[in-house]
């Protein structure tokens, strides 16, 4: 028989095509804030915390309220292919 925890293998949907905007999209701030961190009050989208990376002077930032619901990113880089976990 197979161990399992939790909830369950793939219960959690990862994104599988992430849309990426402009720090001042408007959108960024109808982001629902996490159920994990309640206290969380954000004014501004600049107080918005998300796991980010850069290479070769490409940014990608991931917020961690949306981790917080899927846990894993699939995106690209070029060809090559990304995870991003939470």
């Amino acid at each position: 028989a197979e161990w399992q925890y939790g909830i369950g293998k793939d219960r959690i949907r990862a994104v599988d095509d992430p849309l990426f905007v402009k720090p001042d999209d408007p959108r960024l701030a109808k982001i629902p804030t996490s159920p994990y961190r309640p206290a969380e009050k954000r004014e501004t989208n600049d107080d918005i915390m998300v796991i980010g990376y850069v290479v070769n002077g490409e940014a990608r930032a991931y917020p961690t309220a949306l981790l917080d619901h899927h846990e894993l990113v699939n995106d690209r880089y070029g060809n090559k292919p990304v995870t991003v976990g939470w």
